[in-house]
């Protein structure tokens, strides 16, 4: 009798937390992240905005981890004199997979939770108004424009309130290490041929504070 009072109770504690209910959720966030830009002799820093969806499987219902998918969009506003990217503009999308973990506790319908994630797919793109190069052997000034692919990590920490069932408050501070490899780039409309350029891997570390809200269904 005793142990299945103690089952009744534990199965009462999760299931008082709204967020249990849910086998799916979806997360939308949006904030301001701040990040370096690195190769071997030279950085610069950026700071732009964020835009991030996520959706989630809880598989095991009443155990608090779930996996899913995640879109960043991003968009910064760089410095056009930096010594890495030296751009106009540079912006663009990511898409990853994450684990999500949380901690069920009845207090103020409050939940601390944590992220791991990784981009398995970026594409950015960067602009200057004015840059010159040499291509076949011809000096070429116009308007310069580059694409880089992206891969890396996110780790997440945060806070999620559950206002009422199946509906919650995020607050989360996203911290990234992740790497930028050019594509293509071009001057004036012609593409330079990449293996002249032997440009640098960039790394990026970045952070950002997020807020947003979850759904589930």
């Amino acid at each position: 009798m005793r142990s299945l009072h103690i089952t009744l109770a534990a199965g009462t504690f999760f299931l008082l937390s709204p967020a249990a209910f849910a086998l799916v959720d979806g997360q939308l966030e949006i904030g301001k992240r701040s990040a370096k830009f690195s190769t071997d002799d030279y950085s610069e820093s950026m700071g732009g905005t964020e835009v991030e969806l996520a959706v989630h499987v809880d598989p095991i219902p009443l155990i608090p981890v779930a996996a899913g998918l995640y879109l960043i969009n991003q968009k910064y506003d760089p410095d056009k004199d930096g010594d890495v990217l030296a751009n106009d503009s540079f912006s663009g999308s990511q898409i990853g997979i994450e684990v999500m973990a949380w901690l069920p506790i009845p207090l103020y319908d409050l939940e601390p939770y944590a992220k791991l994630g990784y981009s398995f797919f970026g594409a950015y793109t960067g602009s200057a108004s004015s840059r010159t190069a040499i291509i076949d052997n011809a000096e070429v000034t116009g308007k310069s424009e580059t694409e880089y692919s992206l891969t890396g990590v996110h780790y997440g920490v945060g806070i999620r309130w559950n206002v009422i069932p199946l509906v919650g408050l995020l607050f989360e501070v996203d911290l990234a290490s992740e790497t930028l490899e050019l594509t293509k780039y071009s001057v004036g409309g012609e593409d330079l041929d990449l293996d002249d350029i032997d440009a640098e891997d960039v790394a990026v570390s970045s952070n950002a504070i997020l807020i947003g809200a979850e759904v589930g269904f």
